[in-house]
């Protein structure tokens, strides 16, 4: 994927919100800006992270990991590192925290576009903020599930109502809300 393709992916999003639909157009903005340097996590004030939100073919289960770092139960995600295919950021990602092999069905185009503040972290990084660009994939519940011990306590199937539970942030529950909505 090209910036120009990605670009267009994100003019053509079906926002859900006002929000959704400003991060877009701040993401165009970022990349028309600063090129290549969009793209990696030495941009110190914002920079692009690419994240898959996985649910089963039926839509009624997720599947989240317990964040090492964070402590909580989300999606799968990370830096792009200079990648300017960010769906395929998101799948490394995914595969990298989750070690599951199998090649998930893809919802076509980007799922949603947040923007996220990141408070000063362990590694001596100043509070920046994230545009990430979310896809989803549908996986089937009875893969072989593993993870990666230095990102990730854990992964787990939760139905919608556990994850919620678990997680109880507002972005997970509009995410969940999209997927029940998808036809």
């Amino acid at each position: 994927m090209s910036k120009e393709s990605l670009i267009h992916e994100l003019i053509n999003h079906n926002s859900w919100s006002r929000n959704e639909s400003d991060a877009a157009l701040k993401v165009i903005g970022w990349i028309e800006k600063h090129d290549d340097f969009a793209f990696v996590k030495e941009n110190l004030a914002w920079h692009l992270t690419g994240s898959m939100i996985i649910t089963n073919p039926e839509k009624t289960k997720i599947l989240l990991m317990l964040h090492k770092k964070f402590q909580r139960w989300q999606h799968f995600g990370g830096h792009c590192d200079g990648e300017v295919d960010v769906r395929s950021v998101a799948i490394r990602e995914f595969h990298e925290e989750s070690w599951v092999v199998e090649e998930p069905e893809f919802f076509p185009g980007i799922f949603h576009v947040g923007v996220h503040d990141v408070p000063i972290d362990a590694k001596g990084r100043p509070p920046h903020f994230h545009f990430d660009l979310m896809y989803l994939w549908f996986l089937s519940p009875d893969v072989m599930l593993s993870h990666q011990a230095s990102e990730a306590d854990g992964i787990w199937w939760f139905t919608f109502d556990e994850a919620q539970k678990m997680n109880n942030e507002p972005l997970l529950s509009l995410l969940i809300e999209k997927i029940r909505n998808l036809p």
